[in-house]
């Protein structure tokens, strides 16, 4: 996991590995329990249950589907680093010894799987298993609430959820597919309980993490950090990409025909320039908005000594027509416009976390809508690595098309 010089790398190693591996100092202790965990630890628990305002702690943790939406596009912080961090140990979550009153608690993104084409509606995407699932106390397994008990809000969505698990068109996790199967345990039998109390406090979903506190690797305080990189470092195949040698586009022929300079940080939204200096496929603002010009006539001079340019233009960031007339001495706004490539590393509740050449992530930039959304995200799951073309202007910032980052 070293980017070579020869690759525009420093030739050091992956420092997304390396930040983990210091981090999961502060995680390990609150994922099991040891002799020699440090003071800061406690604070760290304390801090993350305030973060997600919530008594669950583990579900936060084990499942990112569970974590609240405003979260998503914040600075970096100890929270979201402790989540990047958890989210990089291996697990698989088996069937085997699942307890339905925790699957109860999780939010339904989280049993669905993710190599499914369904979409939850945005009613279910924010509801939990027990709003559209119940306990049965006998056989103790999870059954579907029946569609008259249910909150009005909820009855379309579920319906239509659960005609997608009858024809296969959703997939549900294994792990939760075994909750809905009639055990021989019942919460009314004495016998039962004791069984039933041990799979509590998700200890079944922490015995699914690659990790254990039994594992030797992880055992000494002193090699947890560099074991942890290494488990990192032989379970990924990502690798930082250098942007430089990308030579090979599958764009759009109009985008990438498109002239974008590099804007300076300090640089302001838009510059004036005289409208008969405007031309075809540049950029200009029509009703503040920042358009491509794709049609452009010049009439001919009136009884008052002034052409009029007539400017038809679409909006880099909708693809919204507009049109504009100006006199040809006149100054008009042009946008500056500036487009940067990032390399994909996750898609995270509908934003895409993007990689800098240096190493630096970006998580305020949303997944397009409409089928290139759908075209990065199916990209992605298939374990394609991608570059993002990300456009910025106006204080907008948009991702406007994507390619495969080249091979090694």
């Amino acid at each position: 996991m070293v980017t070579l010089r020869s690759r525009g790398g420093l030739g050091i190693m992956d420092i997304f590995a390396q930040q983990h591996a210091l981090i999961y100092r502060w995680l390990d202790p609150i994922l099991f329990e040891r002799d020699n965990a440090p003071a800061v630890s406690q604070y760290v628990r304390l801090h993350l249950l305030n973060h997600m305002n919530t008594t669950f702690l583990d579900i936060g943790l084990l499942f990112p589907a569970a974590r609240s939406l405003t979260q998503v596009c914040t600075p970096i912080n100890t929270a979201t680093i402790i989540f990047r961090t958890m989210d990089a140990i291996p697990r698989s979550f088996s069937p085997a010894d699942r307890n339905p009153i925790e699957c109860l608690l999780l939010p339904i993104a989280a049993i669905i799987e993710s190599t499914t084409d369904y979409k939850l509606s945005t009613k279910l995407k924010s509801a939990t298993v027990g709003d559209i699932y119940e306990l049965q106390a006998t056989g103790f397994f999870l059954t579907p609430i029946p569609t008259n008990r249910l909150p009005r809000s909820l009855k379309v969505v579920a319906r239509k959820l659960h005609t997608a698990l009858n024809r296969a068109t959703c997939h549900l996790h294994p792990f939760f597919r075994a909750c809905l199967e009639r055990t021989s345990l019942s919460l009314y039998s004495q016998d039962d309980r004791p069984q039933i109390q041990a799979l509590l406090n998700f200890a079944s979903f922490r015995r699914g993490l690659q990790i254990q506190q039994s594992d030797p690797d992880f055992a000494a305080n002193k090699g947890r950090t560099r074991s942890f990189r290494q488990m990192i470092m032989e379970t990924t195949k990502r690798r930082v990409l250098s942007t430089q040698g990308i030579t090979t586009s599958s764009m759009n022929d109009d985008y990438e025909n498109s002239n974008f300079e590099t804007a300076d940080a300090g640089a302001s939204a838009t510059y004036p320039m005289q409208c008969s200096a405007l031309r075809k496929n540049g950029h200009v603002v029509i009703k503040s908005r920042p358009c491509k010009i794709v049609e452009m006539s010049t009439s001919k001079t009136g009884k008052h000594g002034h052409a009029k340019v007539h400017l038809v233009g679409i909006d880099i960031f909708t693809g919204k027509k507009y049109e504009d007339l100006s006199p040809s001495t006149h100054n008009m706004d042009v946008p500056n416009v500036a487009r940067k490539d990032y390399a994909l590393i996750n898609i995270d509740d509908g934003f895409l976390n993007l990689m800098e050449q240096d190493g630096s992530t970006k998580d305020d930039v949303r997944l397009p809508e409409g089928e290139l959304g759908e075209k990065i995200e199916e990209e992605f799951e298939d374990g394609n690595e991608l570059i993002i073309s990300v456009v910025s202007a106006m204080g907008e910032e948009h991702a406007l098309a994507y390619k495969e980052a080249p091979k090694a």
